[in-house]
């Protein structure tokens, strides 16, 4: 790779080990919350279909998660570490990537600028560390734009695409897609970008005809999961909970998400000025097949629109962490409004550091976040050597917080993964209302009932029944993990 600047290889690697040591200084085999369990649960099947399929309950389109997840299970292999390493390596890989595409778009300054940002993003380094898609997903969005790119360049400026670029399109778009319902929104994007830039007939069918090979797949895996009726939620948000969205992502702090967002502001101004004179709209893209900014924000504005439709109207389940699918278009709009600022590279150098250090502020303020995780396994160890020093008492082990409904079940055995590590033995029960569970508690001769719950799945409601009950006769916290002892009544 050739670069125009003569320390712009060295940068980017410092900054590519710097993301490497944030991401890896809390990297541990501490167990952190529910989803993993249940995650280690569905890997730890001997045959890869049945553990594909008990994912696919679960999450149906993180296809690429439940192959990692199970190979890293393989043969008893239960290792937290290494699965949570490739989120992490992952996550470490999308700060030269984005430089990459930034570069595509526009010049190294802007690469370097986006790569600092993805290097020092708090939630970039948050959702790297757990097993989860959102690290794959930010990578995966980043590699298959750099093989768009590519591909459009190419076909409109030759009418031709090698193999090679070709197949590099198939592949990233169907990684992406079956990374994330959201990594197939995003080539749902991209697609539209044929009507919008092709104007040749035999070039535009050409493209179509590539997408296909992605769409085809994609679309299957769409149609199966909205069948299985197991995407929804009945939650609805307004315009302030969208907003609270967009600021948790970005910096979870007003103050510095909006100030992180100003250089964005500045580009606007420029652009609108730009209409007036139309010759010089666009003087900066780099892109040969059209305006580089007008692409980013078509894939920024469309990705914001797009999920705002998924939530409102299909209703489908959202995580937070989702979002980080919007990261990339904004940090390269961010590092192009930063150059635009000034002409001169001295400059850019200060205001970028400048900018830099509101992202490194953000990730010392949230670093409660990316530090408090729950531990599952530290919560079920204290419980296995308090039930040793009581041997007068039959307890029973009470987990609550995962969803349920008719259509979404999970067999008993999702919740006892760190249950059977530890050699716990006792009756396992899963709440489904606080009458019922001590009713079942009766039933299996059990005095006492170990119940753990994580903050961040378990209704508060149930806590405030059981005390008002006065079921409660001790407790605990192991970070995020509660743990109660509840007298059977």
């Amino acid at each position: 790779m050739n670069f125009t600047y003569k320390y712009t290889k060295w940068v980017l690697l410092a900054l590519t080990i710097i993301a490497g040591i944030l991401r890896y200084f809390t990297l541990t085999d501490t167990s952190f919350n529910l989803e993993e369990q249940i995650f280690w649960f569905c890997g730890t099947k001997n045959n890869f279909f049945e553990s594909l399929l008990l994912f696919a309950k679960l999450k149906p389109f993180n296809l690429i998660l439940s192959i990692s997840t199970w190979i890293t299970c393989w043969e008893g292999l239960y290792v937290e570490i290494i699965n949570r390493s490739i989120a992490i390596i992952t996550g470490i890989i999308a700060v030269p990537l984005i430089f990459v595409l930034a570069r595509k778009f526009y010049s190294e300054v802007e690469g370097i600028i986006a790569a600092g940002f993805i290097a020092f993003s708090w939630n970039c380094i948050y959702t790297s560390q757990n097993i989860s898609e959102y690290s794959l997903l930010l990578m995966f969005g980043l590699l298959y734009f750099i093989a768009l790119i590519t591909f459009l360049d190419r076909i409109t400026e030759e009418n031709y695409v090698p193999k090679q670029e070709n197949i590099f399109l198939i592949i990233t778009g169907l990684l992406l897609g079956f990374t994330s319902i959201y990594g197939i929104l995003i080539v749902i994007i991209s697609f539209f970008y044929t009507f919008f830039f092709i104007t040749k007939i035999k070039i535009f069918i050409k493209t179509i005809i590539r997408f296909l090979y992605i769409i085809i797949p994609l679309g299957l895996l769409t149609w199966w999961a909205l069948h299985q009726n197991i995407i929804y939620t009945n939650i609805k948000y307004n315009i302030t909970d969208y907003i609270n969205f967009i600021n948790y992502i970005i910096a979870n702090n007003y103050f510095l998400s909006i100030i992180i967002i100003v250089p964005i502001f500045y580009m606007l101004f420029v652009y609108l000025k730009r209409l007036f004179n139309k010759d010089e709209f666009g003087e900066d893209a780099k892109t040969k097949f059209n305006n580089s900014t007008l692409i980013i924000s078509i894939w920024f504005v469309s990705s914001i629109i797009g999920f705002v439709l998924l939530i409102q109207l299909v209703q489908i389940k959202f995580y937070k962490d989702d979002l980080i699918f919007i990261l990339p278009p904004l940090f390269i709009l961010i590092a192009r409004g930063i150059v635009l600022i000034s002409s001169k590279l001295n400059y850019q150098i200060i205001i970028s550091v400048m900018f830099g250090l509101q992202f490194f502020t953000s990730t010392i303020i949230n670093l409660n976040i990316i530090n408090d995780k729950a531990e599952y396994n530290s919560a079920v160890r204290y419980i296995k050597y308090a039930i040793k020093d009581d041997s007068n008492n039959k307890y029973g082990i009470l987990i609550t917080g995962i969803e349920k409904s008719d259509n979404f079940v999970i067999s008993n055995e999702a919740f006892t993964y760190y249950l059977k590590k530890n050699n716990i033995k006792n009756d396992l029960l899963l709440f489904t209302d606080v009458v019922d569970i001590m009713e079942q508690a009766k039933e299996m001769g059990l005095n006492y009932l170990w119940f753990i719950a994580d903050n961040d799945y378990t209704d508060t409601k149930i806590i405030a029944e059981l005390r008002s009950k006065k079921l409660i006769q001790s407790g605990y916290r192991y970070k995020k993990i509660i743990i109660y002892i509840l007298e059977v009544k």
